[in-house]
């Protein structure tokens, strides 16, 4: 269970690099974004009045999770079902989605910049999971993920979204 609380030091993010981590389980899921040093104007594009947009790109084994927060760039995260604390997830009902918990930090001091909950739409939540269920279904060969892991910093964020064929924005 998560239990953050806005500018309060989380220990484990102390000294953490930037960067985007997506995790999922039948809770929902998890979006980490850790900047150095952020800024109150970078703070601001996390809160509920900015705008947010999701994507997914599928490279080799991997899911690229691509978020945009505001006016701050594009963000990948990405993520492989087989590393994570998912299984199967169960079906999404017509009007329902996945839940996505945004948690932001500044990874210099380990501080709770932001905390934002996210109804995920309900074709990109199905198409989603439908591709986390896929990939479950396949051995898990890490040295390949290794490999794509390297492959995905050879992609522009925009040769990225343009993989991607699913999205939801608000």
């Amino acid at each position: 269970m998560l239990n953050f609380e806005v500018g309060k030091v989380e220990p484990a993010f102390v000294g953490h690099p930037e960067s985007t981590m997506f995790d999922i389980d039948q809770s929902g899921s998890v979006l980490y974004v850790f900047f150095d040093s952020p800024t109150e104007k970078d703070v601001q594009q996390f809160s509920a009045e900015s705008r947010f947009e999701i994507r997914y790109a599928v490279i080799d084994s991997c899911i690229d999770i691509l978020v945009k927060f505001g006016d701050l760039n594009w963000m990948d995260a990405p993520f492989s079902p087989h590393l994570s604390k998912s299984d199967n997830i169960s079906n999404i009902d017509d009007g329902q989605g996945l839940a996505l918990v945004v948690v932001f930090a500044d990874g210099r001091t380990g501080t709770v910049k932001a905390l934002r909950l996210i109804g995920l739409g309900t074709n990109f939540s199905r198409a989603l999971r439908d591709e986390i269920n896929d990939q479950l279904r396949v051995p898990f060969d890490e040295e390949k993920y290794n490999e794509t892991q390297i492959k995905l910093n050879y992609f522009t964020i925009k040769k990225l979204l343009e993989r991607s064929s699913h999205y939801y924005k608000i």
